[in-house]
């Protein structure tokens, strides 16, 4: 008999749950191991023969190291090291598969990764393909990723998994070793780079609806664009793009659900959409302040310094000015005005760009707002600096209470 066949003989040997649950009382760490390494490779249906004295005991034993594989870290070590010392380590993501593997698993790859070169054991189209796994297993939570990154800086650096990746299919799901990927190489504009965008380009709408689906879960292609934006990658996504992230806008306009992630990053967002898109995206949310019924604050806290388009802004001066300006000096909203002031302060050409008489009504109305003794204390400053933008002068006595 060969030496494989007879393991695989003597692993799914009834009894063998009575020689590990021996060794185990004995406190015989080695042999625990070995035994233990045995029926996990060579008997996932655990067949025990119950009639054998410990052997119901063995496999309860077996089991509870399964679901506390740190509680029992002497032994689980020494798996480890059996795993590495018969180069079977890429069979640990076959045995992950099965029923109450998955934390002895996790631990067993843990300790392979702390002690060992592991790109000498694991592939490259192992770890790829087993991607998913080992972001979970080196994640503690979604914002946590120095350790999984670390992981994947060993393999772009001693393997061809980056040539492996460009080589494959682009899928969705392999974003989280995209980004690592990106990040360990920290060249905006490489060939890996170049790859990404292209592929990012291809993606359809129905695509991007699953990806925001899933931003709770992991890393997925949102956060590779943002990182990517942020390196000052020019990415230029199209309309398949652009009709997602506007759709999301329109549920969070109208109180529908919406992912916190993707609204505490528009302004990142938009930088990912060509100049057309964008242009677009933004004139429509100035349309939205333009023509909001209450206060606009919600919308300018999103989009903040992303709607200063002076050229945008432009083709509609006069109509902020006629309308939204004179609503935000009725609301008294701080936030607004705030905003309308950085406004005339980076794009003064809109105030040339409204009609005379338009200027002429809102000079008035910022006059009313500053001798109101109804304005706030913590507004009139803010009215004030309006004013001064506006290039509109007063007396010192026009911007007093009467009595004062």
């Amino acid at each position: 008999m060969k030496i494989k066949e007879l393991v695989s003989s003597i692993s799914t040997d009834p009894s063998i749950f009575n020689h590990f649950f021996n060794a185990f009382n004995d406190k015989d760490n080695d042999s625990s191991a070995h035994i233990f390494y045995l029926i996990l490779l060579n008997n996932p249906e655990l067949n025990v023969a119950t009639n054998v004295s410990n052997s119901a005991n063995g496999l309860s034993k077996y089991n509870e190291i399964l679901a506390n594989p740190e509680k029992f870290n002497d032994i689980t070590s020494k798996v480890a090291e059996l795993f590495i010392k018969y180069n079977n380590c890429e069979l640990i993501f076959e045995i992950n598969n099965r029923k109450n593997t998955k934390e002895f698993i996790k631990l067993i790859f843990l300790i392979l990764v702390e002690n060992t070169n592991i790109f000498k054991f694991i592939s490259e189209e192992c770890i790829i393909e087993n991607e998913l796994f080992i972001y979970d297993s080196l994640t503690t939570s979604i914002n946590d990723d120095e350790r999984y990154n670390t992981f994947i800086k060993i393999y772009v650096s001693s393997t061809e998994i980056v040539e492996k990746l460009m080589l494959r299919e682009f899928d969705c799901k392999f974003s989280s070793l995209y980004l690592a990927v990106y990040k360990v190489m920290n060249l905006p504009d490489s060939e890996f780079s170049k790859f990404i965008i292209s592929k990012l380009k291809e993606l359809k709408k129905e695509d991007w609806v699953k990806e925001i689906e899933s931003l709770d879960k992991y890393r997925n292609t949102f956060y590779l664009i943002i990182e990517m934006v942020n390196k000052k990658s020019i990415l230029g996504l199209d309309r398949e793009f652009y009709e997602v992230l506007i759709e999301h806008y329109q549920k969070l306009k109208t109180g529908g659900a919406v992912n916190i992630y993707i609204s505490e990053n528009w302004v990142i967002l938009l930088n990912a959409l060509d100049k057309n898109n964008r242009a677009t995206f933004i004139s429509n949310v100035i349309d939205d302040i333009i023509g909001i019924d209450g206060n606009a604050d919600k919308i300018i806290d999103l989009f903040g310094e992303a709607l200063f388009e002076c050229d945008l802004i432009k083709d509609n001066s006069d109509r902020l000015m006629r309308i939204s300006f004179e609503r935000f000096l009725d609301n008294k909203n701080e936030r607004e005005i705030k905003w309308m002031n950085d406004i005339l302060s980076k794009c003064p050409q809109i105030i040339s760009n409204c009609k005379s008489y338009t200027i002429k009504t809102f000079e008035g109305k910022i006059k009313s707002e500053l001798s109101d003794e109804g304005t706030p204390d913590n507004i009139k400053p803010l009215i004030a600096h309006t004013a001064s933008l506006m290039g509109i002068e007063f007396k010192e006595s026009e911007t007093k209470k009467d009595g004062e």
